[in-house]
Protein backbone atom coordinates (compact mmCIF):
# COMPACT_ATOMS: atom_id res chain seq x y z
CA UNK A 1 0.00 0.00 0.00
CA UNK A 2 1.36 3.41 -0.98
CA UNK A 3 1.54 6.43 1.32
CA UNK A 4 1.20 8.68 -1.72
CA UNK A 5 -1.95 10.80 -1.67
CA UNK A 6 -3.80 10.83 -4.97
CA UNK A 7 -4.73 14.32 -6.10
CA UNK A 8 -8.33 14.48 -7.24
CA UNK A 9 -9.74 17.44 -9.17
CA UNK A 10 -12.08 19.43 -6.90
CA UNK A 11 -14.33 22.38 -7.82
CA UNK A 12 -16.57 24.45 -5.54
CA UNK A 13 -20.02 24.74 -7.13
CA UNK A 14 -23.61 25.68 -6.33
CA UNK A 15 -26.07 22.75 -6.51
CA UNK A 16 -29.88 23.02 -6.68
CA UNK A 17 -32.10 21.08 -4.28
CA UNK A 18 -33.30 17.74 -5.60
CA UNK A 19 -36.21 15.46 -4.74
CA UNK A 20 -35.04 11.83 -4.72
CA UNK A 21 -36.82 8.49 -4.52
CA UNK A 22 -35.03 5.31 -3.59
CA UNK A 23 -34.10 2.83 -0.91
CA UNK A 24 -32.06 3.36 2.24
CA UNK A 25 -30.20 1.38 4.83
CA UNK A 26 -28.72 2.30 8.19
CA UNK A 27 -25.13 1.12 8.52
CA UNK A 28 -21.73 2.03 9.91
CA UNK A 29 -18.19 2.48 8.59
CA UNK A 30 -17.24 -1.15 9.36
CA UNK A 31 -20.06 -2.62 7.27
CA UNK A 32 -20.37 0.00 4.52
CA UNK A 33 -18.22 -1.80 1.93
CA UNK A 34 -20.57 -4.79 2.06
CA UNK A 35 -24.03 -3.32 2.64
CA UNK A 36 -23.90 -0.26 0.35
CA UNK A 37 -23.11 -2.28 -2.81
CA UNK A 38 -25.78 -4.81 -1.73
CA UNK A 39 -28.32 -1.97 -1.57
CA UNK A 40 -27.44 -1.00 -5.15
CA UNK A 41 -27.88 -4.63 -6.24
CA UNK A 42 -31.41 -4.48 -4.82
CA UNK A 43 -32.28 -0.97 -6.04
CA UNK A 44 -30.61 -1.06 -9.48
CA UNK A 45 -33.06 -3.50 -11.11
CA UNK A 46 -35.97 -1.49 -9.64
CA UNK A 47 -34.88 2.03 -10.69
CA UNK A 48 -37.30 1.95 -13.62
CA UNK A 49 -40.23 1.75 -11.19
CA UNK A 50 -39.61 5.37 -10.18
CA UNK A 51 -41.55 7.72 -12.43
CA UNK A 52 -38.74 10.14 -13.22
CA UNK A 53 -39.53 12.78 -15.83
CA UNK A 54 -35.96 13.04 -17.10
CA UNK A 55 -33.35 10.56 -15.86
CA UNK A 56 -30.30 12.45 -14.68
CA UNK A 57 -28.44 9.44 -13.38
CA UNK A 58 -28.54 8.01 -9.89
CA UNK A 59 -27.42 9.14 -6.45
CA UNK A 60 -25.73 7.50 -3.49
CA UNK A 61 -26.49 9.74 -0.50
CA UNK A 62 -24.81 9.52 2.90
CA UNK A 63 -26.35 11.17 5.97
CA UNK A 64 -24.11 10.85 9.04
CA UNK A 65 -25.94 10.13 12.31
CA UNK A 66 -22.81 10.18 14.49
CA UNK A 67 -19.07 9.56 14.00
CA UNK A 68 -19.64 5.97 12.79
CA UNK A 69 -23.30 5.38 11.88
CA UNK A 70 -25.08 6.71 8.80
CA UNK A 71 -28.05 6.30 6.51
CA UNK A 72 -27.13 5.47 2.93
CA UNK A 73 -29.55 5.97 0.05
CA UNK A 74 -29.51 4.54 -3.48
CA UNK A 75 -31.86 6.87 -5.35
CA UNK A 76 -32.90 8.66 -8.52
CA UNK A 77 -34.29 12.15 -9.02
CA UNK A 78 -38.07 12.27 -9.39
CA UNK A 79 -40.84 14.87 -9.34
CA UNK A 80 -42.27 15.49 -5.87
CA UNK A 81 -45.66 14.17 -7.01
CA UNK A 82 -44.17 10.84 -8.09
CA UNK A 83 -45.84 7.85 -6.49
CA UNK A 84 -43.60 5.74 -4.29
CA UNK A 85 -43.02 2.16 -5.42
CA UNK A 86 -43.33 -0.48 -2.71
CA UNK A 87 -40.29 -0.49 -0.38
CA UNK A 88 -39.07 2.94 -1.49
CA UNK A 89 -39.01 6.33 0.22
CA UNK A 90 -38.44 9.91 -0.82
CA UNK A 91 -35.97 12.47 0.46
CA UNK A 92 -34.91 16.04 -0.22
CA UNK A 93 -31.28 16.57 -1.15
CA UNK A 94 -30.60 20.17 -0.07
CA UNK A 95 -29.22 22.72 -2.47
CA UNK A 96 -26.20 24.82 -1.60
CA UNK A 97 -22.46 25.04 -2.01
CA UNK A 98 -20.60 21.78 -2.53
CA UNK A 99 -17.07 20.62 -3.23
CA UNK A 100 -17.37 18.45 -6.36
CA UNK A 101 -14.67 15.80 -6.80
CA UNK A 102 -14.22 13.91 -10.04
CA UNK A 103 -13.69 10.22 -9.24
CA UNK A 104 -12.12 8.12 -12.02
CA UNK A 105 -13.70 4.81 -10.95
CA UNK A 106 -15.71 3.14 -8.20
CA UNK A 107 -12.50 1.51 -6.96
CA UNK A 108 -11.35 4.99 -5.85
CA UNK A 109 -14.50 6.02 -3.97
CA UNK A 110 -13.00 5.64 -0.48
CA UNK A 111 -9.85 7.41 -1.59
CA UNK A 112 -11.94 10.28 -2.97
CA UNK A 113 -13.84 10.76 0.30
CA UNK A 114 -10.58 10.63 2.27
CA UNK A 115 -9.00 13.19 -0.06
CA UNK A 116 -11.99 15.55 0.17
CA UNK A 117 -12.47 15.43 3.94
CA UNK A 118 -8.84 15.07 5.03
CA UNK A 119 -6.53 16.59 2.41
CA UNK A 120 -8.52 19.08 0.35
CA UNK A 121 -10.59 20.46 3.24
CA UNK A 122 -7.51 21.11 5.40
CA UNK A 123 -6.16 23.37 2.65
CA UNK A 124 -9.28 25.55 2.58
CA UNK A 125 -9.61 28.86 4.37
CA UNK A 126 -12.94 30.00 2.91
CA UNK A 127 -14.95 26.81 3.45
CA UNK A 128 -15.65 24.16 6.06
CA UNK A 129 -17.60 20.92 5.73
CA UNK A 130 -21.30 21.20 6.54
CA UNK A 131 -21.30 18.12 8.75
CA UNK A 132 -25.06 17.92 9.25
CA UNK A 133 -25.86 17.98 5.53
CA UNK A 134 -25.76 14.92 3.25
CA UNK A 135 -22.80 14.21 1.01
CA UNK A 136 -23.54 12.30 -2.17
CA UNK A 137 -22.26 10.48 -5.20
CA UNK A 138 -23.76 11.23 -8.61
CA UNK A 139 -23.58 8.46 -11.19
CA UNK A 140 -24.38 9.66 -14.76
CA UNK A 141 -27.06 7.97 -16.88
CA UNK A 142 -25.91 4.62 -18.27
CA UNK A 143 -23.05 4.54 -15.74
CA UNK A 144 -21.01 1.33 -15.69
CA UNK A 145 -18.80 -0.03 -12.89
CA UNK A 146 -15.52 1.28 -14.38
CA UNK A 147 -16.88 4.72 -15.39
CA UNK A 148 -16.08 8.04 -13.75
CA UNK A 149 -18.57 9.80 -11.47
CA UNK A 150 -18.63 12.72 -9.00
CA UNK A 151 -18.69 12.99 -5.21
CA UNK A 152 -20.19 16.08 -3.55
CA UNK A 153 -19.26 17.32 -0.07
CA UNK A 154 -21.57 20.02 1.41
CA UNK A 155 -19.80 23.21 2.41
CA UNK A 156 -20.41 26.28 4.56
CA UNK A 157 -18.45 29.53 4.59
CA UNK A 158 -15.66 29.37 7.16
Amino acid sequence: MSDKVTVIEVKVIEQPARHLVGMKIRTNMRNAQAVCPALWQTFGPRMGEVKASDVQGSYGVCIMLNADDFDYWAAVEAPEAASLPSGMESMELPGGVYAKAAVPSLEQLGEAYTYLYDTWLKGQTGYAASLGAPCFEHYPPNWQINDAFDVYMPLVKA
